[in-house]
């Protein structure tokens, strides 16, 4: 048995892949949501190639 969510219709994510995250993090002032930023701007973003992926997650 299908519960009511799994049946619904699928809608695609939104591309939030040019946000500027520099941006978001001098402007938020949050210090978890900075501290997030901080490691996502460490990493490398080849444009076009922005993915997530289970690994990503801290070591």
């Amino acid at each position: 048995m299908q519960t009511p969510a799994a049946s619904d219709p699928i809608e695609p994510l939104p591309d939030f892949s040019g946000l500027d995250l520099a941006e978001l993090r001098d402007r938020s002032g949050h210090p978890v949501l900075g501290a997030v930023l901080d490691g996502l701007l460490e990493r490398p973003r080849p444009a076009g190639r922005t993915v997530a992926m289970f690994s990503d997650g801290p070591d």
